[in-house]
């Protein structure tokens, strides 16, 4: 084995990522790249929170409409519904729920607007729950029927249907596995 040399020139480290403009900083906000927009993304805890509960709703909502439309006997017609349902959006899975009787007009309804929601906060970095579309969606849901909703208090009645939504879901698994005895 050859001794390494330790007086060879070490390589500066690249990072492929970076943009390679050289902009004023005023300007790197409005950039698909770089750091400030990173941070400007990633440390909104309500941008975080608006793309990643309906990310938790779609996977649980499948595991529902799985459970309560496939019989698990079949094993590959399960496989390739499995294959399937993977496939749909969660507002696929709501009206597909809603058909199979699983959840009603009201859940579905607010699980469109969640839906909404957070493609407006995935595709637009600055939307924030005072943004003025995400508060038509927020008025929409079924936590503020007949309420005021302001910015202040938008991200609350959001987060109670999220809560309503996934509390519905999960007591309809646990009852399901307790009365059919099948694994999740």
């Amino acid at each position: 084995m050859a001794k390494k040399d330790s007086k060879a020139p070490k390589r500066k480290p690249t990072n492929k990522y970076k943009s390679k403009r050289k902009l004023p900083k005023s300007k790197m906000l409005f950039l698909p790249t770089g750091d400030l927009y990173y941070d400007k993304l990633m440390k909104n805890d309500q941008r975080l929170m608006a793309i990643t509960n309906p990310i938790n709703i779609n996977i649980i909502l499948g595991c529902l409409i799985m459970m309560e439309a496939f019989s698990a006997k079949n094993i590959k017609e399960f496989k390739e519904a499995d294959k399937l349902m993977n496939s749909f959006n969660l507002i696929q899975k709501a009206r597909l729920a809603y058909f199979l009787n699983i959840i009603d007009e009201t859940h579905k309804k607010d699980l469109e607007q969640i839906h909404e929601i957070r493609n407006k906060f995935a595709h637009d970095y600055r939307a924030d729950f005072s943004h003025k579309d995400i508060l038509k969606y927020v008025k929409k849901l079924s936590a503020a029927k007949g309420k005021e909703v302001t910015e202040k208090n938008s991200c609350k009645f959001y987060e109670s249907s999220v809560l309503k939504c996934i509390i519905l879901f999960e007591e309809r698994l646990l009852r399901h596995t307790k009365t059919n005895k099948t694994k999740i």
